[in-house]
């Protein structure tokens, strides 16, 4: 096992908060989410918390200044959400039983 392997294996004995991001791409017309287990609470004031994402991940291109997203803190009943957003395999099922609301629809 190299370093790198190691590491990770490591990393996953540490327990951290398992979060799904999602957001919406105004100019793709496109939901996305990911798992993310690096939040961490950044200051009370104003109220803000740091989401680690890497850039190469589908969803980085929604997330842009004074863009929305929504921060999801999972439960460990939850694994079926966590599995599916954090699986590219699965990227076309993850809003599948999703309804979602628009302005339109609150008319």
């Amino acid at each position: 096992m190299n370093i790198k392997e190691e590491f990770r294996l490591a990393l996953r004995e540490l327990v951290y908060p398992v979060c799904v991001v999602s957001a919406f791409n105004d100019e793709t017309n496109e939901n996305h989410a990911i798992t993310v287990s690096s939040v961490t609470s950044l200051s009370f004031d104003p109220p803000s918390i740091l989401v680690c994402i890497n850039k190469d991940s589908s969803i980085h291109s929604s997330l842009k200044k004074d863009s929305n997203f929504n921060v999801s803190f999972l439960s460990s009943s939850q694994t079926e959400i966590s599995n599916l957003c954090g699986t590219d395999e699965l990227s076309d099922e993850r809003f599948d039983n999703c309804l979602l609301y628009t302005s339109d629809a609150a008319d």
